[in-house]
């Protein structure tokens, strides 16, 4: 074993004399609350979103709906436990913190590492699950989205060991006074302590890019429509965000090798990376969530908006030849002026326009599937009814014509 590898924690702390870095921005008690609450809050208010619309709306709750709620559990538990963490020490150097605070930044950071390993494999098992829900059965996709949950939970539910087990007894990790066995995020190594932040960062951001090029098929699909490669687009331009927030992350950890260098300063090192993994996770759950909820709001918006919606026409009357309007069929005719029919044409297209223009995003195929993945058989049903009814209209528009040209 080389010298690396034998260099304790304990032994970096004071090895570098640090106190005449400026302070990061991230290192102020506003800036972390300012963002970590902000993004929690939005978080859950587009989760619940999402929940109500599945299981009150269209009434299709589904697997990804229960990782998502479970997700806002452990994401919460996290961000709450980062903001107790400014209150003992985040953001200041660690070696002029009390024994009281070490213990209790240590005790927090412990919960909210633990939850974040969770967050990040039950934010992707939630999209992968919410996938199954457009993949039809036997396609490569299909099979490959459920290669890629039995891989993330497989790695999830490793890591989320580790973190929520670094020590035996697990007390060892935040008790310094007690003697106990160590490993990974809890190791006394410094190496090895480092090698586990590290690795899961870089998988979790390997997984992220895999998960958020998934669907990017159905951009290219002949059958997807405008509509649909645009909102396409606007979830690819989100996951990249959090991609970038991931990336950030991992850069900040190999920089500092998870706060050890050049002198192990948790609290000091720590803020930006913790405040980018609960911008990360948050950020995954606004972008799983939104093509769920986001066109029942849309719908409800207009309507706020739009109270009635009527089509002017206009019609000329032919008198009989004595001047006098007559009572019969025969002699009186309802038909529109050369100019006149251009206007109600034009008139009746527009309110038309406008009514489908409104809704032409509810009826788009991806944002049903993503909505209510049961729609074909009702779809079925509509249409045919549709069909019918445009039957009917069109024997009556005959029958009619016929009646007036005798």
């Amino acid at each position: 074993m080389s010298n690396d590898d034998n260099q304790t924690l304990l032994s970096l702390i004071g090895a570098y004399d640090n106190f005449d870095e400026p302070v990061p921005v991230w290192n102020n008690k506003a800036t972390i609350l300012g963002i970590v609450i902000t993004f929690l809050v939005v978080s859950v208010i587009c989760i619940l979103f999402r929940l109500y619309t599945r299981l009150f709306i269209v009434k299709s709750p589904g697997w990804d709906d229960v990782f998502v709620f479970l997700f806002m559990l452990s994401g919460g538990t996290g961000s709450v436990f980062t903001c107790l963490m400014t209150q003992y020490g985040l953001g200041k150097h660690f070696i002029l913190l009390t024994d009281y605070e070490i213990d209790r930044y240590l005790t927090s950071f412990y919960i909210a590492n633990a939850t974040y390993s969770m967050s990040t494999m039950l934010m992707k098992l939630s999209l992968l699950f919410q996938y199954l829900r457009i993949f039809k059965q036997g396609t490569f996709l299909r099979r490959f989205t459920i290669v890629m949950i039995v891989v993330i939970a497989l790695w999830g539910a490793a890591f989320s060991f580790i973190s929520w087990v670094p020590c035996f007894p697990i007390a060892g990790y935040w008790d310094l006074t007690i003697s106990a066995k160590c490993y990974g995020y809890g190791s006394p190594y410094a190496k090895e302590f480092a090698q586990t932040f590290e690795t899961h960062a870089g998988m979790n951001m390997i997984f992220d890019i895999i998960v958020l090029g998934i669907p990017i098929s159905i951009y290219f699909e002949k059958g997807s429509s405008a509509g649909t490669r645009m909102r396409l687009l606007g979830l690819f331009a989100m996951g990249t965000v959090v991609n970038i927030f991931g990336i950030f992350r991992l850069v900040t950890i190999v920089e500092h090798r998870a706060s050890s260098f050049p002198t192990f300063d948790p609290t000091w090192y720590a803020p930006v990376s913790v405040v980018q993994a609960c911008l990360e996770v948050d950020a995954a759950s606004i972008c799983a969530s939104m093509p769920v909820f986001w066109p029942i709001l849309s719908a409800s918006y207009d309507k706020i908006f739009v109270t009635r919606e009527v089509t002017i026409t206009h019609s000329h009357r032919r008198l009989s030849e004595s001047g006098e309007s007559n009572e019969y069929g025969d002699n009186v005719e309802l038909q529109p002026r050369n100019s006149g029919q251009d206007s109600e044409v034009t008139r009746g297209s527009t309110v038309h326009s406008q009514k489908s223009e409104k809704n032409a995003h509810y009826m788009d195929s991806y944002i049903l599937e993503q909505v209510d993945p049961l729609r074909a058989e009702r779809r079925a049903g509509v249409e045919a009814s549709i069909t019918a009814e445009r039957q009917l209209k069109k024997k009556s528009s005959l029958f009619l014509g016929h009646v007036s040209s005798r």
